[in-house]
């Protein structure tokens, strides 16, 4: 294992309380960015509004859906450390399959 990566706890929005000061990664549809690019609202699989802080600004637009790598923070808040955005046809299609009986 890369010693620079720590293992992380995935985690949705209902879970997230449990793992405050613990290192997780949610996987969630980004809503809306804050003017100020420090922070952003993502709705999470369990369909849960949670908000990511970054201790920097974002310099790219982000949009679709995101795996977000960071440490929990409260109810409905992480701190985001890093995160990798999926193409839009993965965010197009993601857990659509789960809907097909």
């Amino acid at each position: 294992m890369d010693e620079g990566v720590l293992p992380a706890t995935r985690v949705n929005g209902a879970f997230l309380p449990n793992f405050t000061g613990k290192r997780i990664v949610v996987i969630a549809s980004v809503m809306k960015i804050h003017p100020s690019g420090r922070s952003m609202e993502v709705k999470t699989s369990d369909d849960r509004v949670i908000t990511v802080n970054f201790n920097r600004p974002l310099i790219d637009s982000v949009k679709g859906l995101v795996e977000i790598h960071g440490v929990g923070s409260g109810k409905n808040v992480m701190t985001g450390e890093f995160f990798f955005e999926f193409p839009e046809e993965i965010s197009e299609t993601f857990g659509k399959f789960f809907l097909l009986h």
